[in-house]
């Protein structure tokens, strides 16, 4: 069975006109089934605030159903500032035997700006001891970063409702769209903020968690300062990541650099034909980033082992891309990963020059030529017939303005 959820305020039942009338609401709240008697209230709520109001101080005290108890917060809490007369009932419901009952009442105190610090109980309560997984990650949200909770605690939090998305137990499509960006969010802080011990945490739980959990953590990989992430153990992640996972992983190893060069291959391996274009791209654009090439022009002209390591390597491999991969899109990735790679990438530009015209994207034609303007620069110009041909021909005015520039620039001998 789907569970109802709301993170925004529910929306109230316009009355239209000639539509029931306080008397009549009343008495549908006092007859019918559960459902019908909620409704009844919430459109009470937008007749007589005030009736509303004290119908659902009195639900909350006495009412022995926990659901009518839960519904009596809940309408409290849309009703915002209107149900500040209500406080002392919500006060009384936090300690509700209904976990729900005590979770809306959280959210209507905090509607009404009790401070954080006098809900903090309730909250750590309802994180440790909630069964919802809804409930637990909402609660530890709101505490972090409270000590009162571990860092499994408030993972765990988080994988719950990454499992709970996933079983599609949510019928609100609002709901869980916000659920899935605060999931996100918290998920980004804790991988951010948590130092190794977070990156421990994410990358050990990873084997015994769901795929949609591992779908989430590899989300957050790119979140975790270099300084702390292990490029190898990140990699290592790829042998049980999930299909939809795999790009979010490859694509957390752009940011380590020189760190990266032991997973290198593995990078470059997601070039390969047997996989999805998307993921080609991916390792495509990670190529690019991964490189690490100096900004200025002296530091690039310096010998070292990384400089090798993307001459000899990631400039050949995107090199190869442009000139056989079937996807246009990956041909184009891979076109401007190798402009990004500058002085560094111009041992490639000889091997590029017959590819340039074939190109049917202007940007990957541009990202080409300009390869071939660094090469000039390094050593290894383009063919100057193939660059004399775009010069002349090219449909682009940038990209024969470029052309041209290239010839210039150091002529082939």
């Amino acid at each position: 069975m789907k569970r109802r959820y709301s993170v925004l305020p529910l929306l109230v039942v316009l009355a239209t006109a000639g539509a029931a009338d306080s008397g009549k609401l009343l008495k549908r709240l006092d007859s019918g089934d559960s459902t019908e008697r909620i409704e009844a209230l919430r459109e009470l709520g937008s007749v007589d605030p005030a009736l509303a109001r004290e119908r659902a101080v009195q639900w909350l005290a006495s009412q022995p159903e926990p659901g009518l108890r839960a519904a009596a917060a809940r309408v409290l809490w849309d009703m915002k500032d209107a149900a500040r007369p209500a406080e002392a009932a919500l006060r009384g419901a936090l300690t509700d035997s209904d976990e729900d009952t005590v979770y809306n009442a959280i959210g209507a105190l905090d509607g009404l700006g009790v401070p954080d610090q006098e809900l903090r109980d309730s909250r750590i309560t309802l994180a440790q001891q909630g069964s919802d997984p809804f409930h637990v990650f909402y609660a530890a949200r709101a505490l972090y970063p409270d000590s009162a909770l571990t860092l499994t605690q408030y993972l765990d939090a988080c994988f719950g409702v990454a499992n709970l998305i996933a079983e599609g137990g949510i019928d609100n499509t609002f709901t869980v769209g916000a659920l899935r960006d605060d999931l996100f969010g918290q998920l980004g802080v804790l991988a951010k903020e948590q130092g190794q011990a977070g990156f421990d945490a994410l990358v050990e739980a990873w084997p015994r968690e769901s795929p949609p959990v591992r779908y989430q953590i590899s989300r957050v990989l790119y979140s975790i300062p270099t300084e702390v992430g292990d490029p190898v153990r990140i990699a290592a992640l790829l042998d049980t990541a999930p299909d939809d996972a795999r790009g979010f992983v490859v694509s957390a190893l752009g940011a380590y650099g020189a760190k990266a060069q032991p997973v290198l291959d593995v990078i470059i391996g997601h070039l390969g034909p047997e996989h999805e274009p998307d993921l080609r791209r991916t390792a495509a654009s990670t190529l690019g980033r991964v490189a690490d090439v100096p900004g200025d022009l002296d530091d690039m002209r310096k010998s070292g082992m990384w400089r090798n390591e993307v001459e000899t390597r990631i400039a050949p491999a995107l090199a190869k891309s442009v000139a056989d991969d079937a996807d246009a899109e990956v041909r184009k990735e891979s076109a401007e990963s190798l402009e990004k790679l500058k002085l560094w990438g111009a041992p490639a530009a000889p091997g590029i020059a017959g590819h340039i015209a074939a190109q049917t994207d202007l940007w990957a034609r541009y990202a080409l030529v300009h390869v071939c303007l660094w090469g000039a620069r390094g050593d290894h110009p383009c063919a100057r017939a193939t660059l004399q041909a775009i010069a002349d021909g090219d449909p682009d005015d940038a990209v024969r303005r470029d052309a041209r520039e290239a010839l210039l620039g150091k002529p082939e001998t």
